[in-house]
């Protein structure tokens, strides 16, 4: 059975166009394929571009947390350095006051203690170099002190000022020797010595003679001056010498006298401001 040429061109036609509609399906499924493969792809890369954003979005939420940990954390030192820091200045404070009490306590102590050998040393004539030494330490720091040290003579306080006593004995034989001279000037003491009795003996007529003049005789300015020296004036009964026999050959006779004199008065009145500041530092410390 033979079929018509017409026919057979027909099939062959069919089969062709039915091989190219293969060929065309499969060429679509081929770009389906890779449109999906594209497809998933990118729905992949999507997904990891979303993971990352979560994972990027996680990392900035931790550090963000860890931030406000690290400042509440910060925050919370701080305050408790400030506290400690308020602690340590209260009890610097407190540690600094006790300290200053115990070195204004030491400071009295020594000042008192030096005091007390001064003036016992002083008082028995003897040299009280000593005890100024002990107040050097105080007088770096208390110009009051270093002032009243540098008013002492530096010889008086190695080798000791006369007593009130020793000063009225000495001086009781000085007034004798100096009223012999009284009226010579002073160079010419040595020429007319052998007149001076005779001399004083007219003077003391002519004292006793004359009213006016007897507030400034020699016996008067001597006795004003003993009573001076009995009350421990030392210095107004040198001043009173220097006066009225700085120009007369009494000076000579008189003049280590009145230095002693001055010296004990210097060494008196130190001795009375160095008690009181005793006493005033001792005050404050009650």
């Amino acid at each position: 059975f033979l079929l018509p040429q017409e026919e057979i061109e027909d099939i062959i036609g069919d089969l062709k166009q039915s091989e190219a509609s293969r060929i065309e399906l499969e060429r679509n499924l081929e770009d389906a394929a890779v449109q999906y493969k594209n497809k998933m792809l990118l729905a992949m890369g999507n997904a990891e571009v979303k993971k990352a954003e979560a994972l990027l979005k996680q990392r900035e939420d931790d550090l963000r947390t860890t931030a406000s940990a690290m400042v509440r954390e910060r925050q919370i030192r701080l305050r408790d350095l400030d506290k400690a820091r308020t602690k340590l200045n209260s009890l610097k404070m407190a540690f600094s006051k006790r300290s200053n009490q115990a070195r204004l306590s030491h400071d009295s102590h020594r000042l008192t203690r030096a005091v007390l050998s001064i003036k016992t040393k002083t008082e028995q004539g003897l040299p009280f170099a000593e005890g100024l030494d002990l107040l050097a330490p105080l007088a770096k720091e208390d110009d009051f002190i270093a002032t009243v040290i540098r008013s002492i003579p530096s010889d008086v306080a190695k080798d000791g000022a006369m007593t009130n006593i020793q000063l009225q004995k000495w001086f009781w034989e000085v007034e004798s020797a100096a009223t012999k001279v009284a009226l010579l000037p002073e160079k010419e003491a040595g020429i007319l010595s052998h007149i001076v009795s005779h001399l004083a003996s007219l003077l003391r007529m002519k004292e006793e003679d004359t009213s006016e003049a007897a507030g400034n005789s020699i016996e008067s300015v001597f006795c004003v001056a003993r009573g001076l020296i009995s009350e421990g004036k030392f210095f107004e009964s040198a001043a009173l010498l220097e006066k009225h026999f700085g120009g007369t050959a009494a000076k000579a006779i008189l003049g280590e006298w009145v230095k002693a004199a001055r010296d004990r008065a210097i060494v008196d009145q130190a001795v009375m401001v160095l008690e009181a500041a005793a006493v005033t530092k001792a005050s404050s410390l009650s």
